[in-house]
C-alpha cells in the first residue's frame, strides 16, 4: 500500500508579508508545501530565487498553486482573457523554476 505524502498550503498566510511566509517555511512539520502564487505572495524571479535557496536548505519540495483573484479562463473579454493567460503562463514559468512537482489549477466560482 502506498503511504501518502502530506503536505501543507501556505494559504492560511496569504494575508502575511512574503518575508513571514519564507520564515513560517522553516518552521514546517512537513517537507512538502504548496506555495500560493498569488496576493502577498505572488511569484517573481527574485521570490523563487529565495524560494530555491531555503527549499534547499530545508529539503522542501514545493507545488504551486495557481493565482485565482480575478482569473476567470472563461472571460469572454479577448483581452482580458489574454491578460489572464498571460499571467497563469508566468506562473507556470515560476513552477517550473522551482522545480515544483505540481502545479495546481482549478476552475473558479464563475469559470
Amino acid at each position: 500500500m502506498v503511504k501518502p505524502k502530506i503536505g501543507l498550503s501556505m494559504l492560511y498566510c496569504l494575508g502575511e508579508s512574503f518575508k513571514q511566509m519564507t520564515e513560517d517555511l522553516t518552521k514546517l512539520p512537513t517537507p512538502y508545501v504548496e506555495i500560493i502564487d498569488d496576493g502577498f505572495h505572488a511569484l517573481s524571479k527574485q521570490r523563487v530565487s529565495t524560494l530555491n535557496t531555503i527549499g534547499k536548505s530545508y529539503n522542501l519540495q514545493y507545488s504551486v498553486h495557481a493565482p485565482f483573484a480575478d482569473i476567470n479562463i472563461a472571460s469572454p473579454s479577448k483581452p482580458m482573457l489574454k491578460t489572464m493567460l498571460k499571467r497563469l503562463e508566468k506562473s507556470i514559468s515560476c513552477a517550473n523554476a522551482l522545480n515544483a512537482y505540481i502545479w495546481v489549477f482549478h476552475p473558479g466560482l464563475k469559470t
